[in-house]
């Protein structure tokens, strides 16, 4: 297929797991040849959308809901309990078997919007986790299962207890030229904090998974100082 990307349209939906409120995210292209449905799950780093149908001006198919909606395929993505659009209010560990519950909400619908009878699903990083236990709880809703990045458990892996000191989380910062003014950091950290109070900019972040966070350059160089020795540590040991 050339680098002229076929039109795809998306919609959201939402569904619910007892009281908790989960979205939906689901991409099609008009017209084109059904070739199936599949359902991605997405890692412990970053909610449905940002990971799965990313939009680059000028880079077709830097989604891949839009690469496989242009083959004919009906994809489904969700944002898991705690992350992106979903609810957070619970004070519970979204973790992998939380993940799974999700997956039974979420799939319950997407069979009956798209009339498959079953679903292809892939599942990265920890949502391959999450797909393997739903895939092993609901083997009649899964024809196709593809793990991809599946955290290694076997023997000599880190325990659990091992690992916890090392939990991650990505994040951006604005950085500026040493020899920029202070009076201009100022300003431009001023400017950054007005920017974030805004309703439309909060909204995207929030949808995107995105907590934001305000800091001074002293805060945002301790704490650039601090992840370089906890991350160079990983890499030492």
């Amino acid at each position: 297929m050339t680098q002229q990307a076929v039109e795809t349209r998306g919609a959201e939906y939402w569904t619910r797991k007892g009281e908790v409120k989960l979205f939906l995210w689901r991409k099609r292209a008009p017209g084109a040849a059904a070739a199936g449905a599949i359902f991605f799950v997405h890692g412990s780093s970053m909610a449905s959308q940002p990971t799965f149908d990313l939009t680059v001006p000028g880079r077709p198919y830097s989604s891949v809901m839009d690469w496989f909606a242009a083959r004919g395929f009906d994809c489904w993505t969700m944002d898991n309990e705690g992350y992106g659009r979903s609810d957070k209010s619970r004070p519970v560990n979204c973790g992998i078997e939380n993940g799974a519950d999700d997956l039974e909400a979420g799939t319950e619908l997407a069979l009956r919007e798209s009339g498959a009878q079953k679903l292809l699903m892939y599942g990265i990083s920890s949502g391959a986790l999450k797909a393997a236990v739903f895939a092993q709880r609901r083997p009649e809703r899964v024809v196709r299962l593809a793990l991809d990045a599946f955290v290694w458990t076997g023997e000599g892996s880190p325990t659990l207890a091992e690992r916890r000191w090392c939990s991650r989380r990505s994040w951006l910062c604005v950085l500026a030229p040493a020899a920029v003014p202070a009076n201009i950091l100022q300003r431009m950290h001023a400017e950054m904090g007005k920017a974030l109070q805004e309703a439309d900019i909060a909204q995207s972040l929030r949808a995107a998974g995105i907590a934001p966070a305000l800091l001074g350059p002293r805060e945002l160089g301790a704490f650039m100082c601090a992840e370089h020795e906890k991350w160079g540590r990983v890499v030492r040991e």
